[in-house]
């Protein structure tokens, strides 16, 4: 499944409390892997969560996991 010409969503069979990890590609394209296990919305928040990852740029910096992960599930800003 692709989200867009640039994210491709794949099931992977994590251990249970793995919800979803982001790869980038060489060619600029994503790859969001999301836990088979998880139910429909369980699936539907952590892409929505690796997504947050992309748009903040967190693959490509230097800072600690644990301040992305806070950004990443921070508010978002009403458009």
């Amino acid at each position: 499944m692709s989200v867009n010409s640039d994210i491709f969503i794949r099931l992977a069979p994590f251990p249970a409390p793995v919800k979803a990890v982001v790869t980038a590609n060489d060619d600029g394209t994503y790859n969001v892997y999301v836990n088979e296990q998880l139910g429909d919305e369980e699936r539907r928040l952590a892409v929505d969560h690796e997504i947050e990852h992309i748009k903040r740029g967190h693959l490509f910096r230097e800072t600690p996991v644990a301040l992305d992960e806070a950004e990443a599930n921070a508010e978002k800003p009403s458009r």
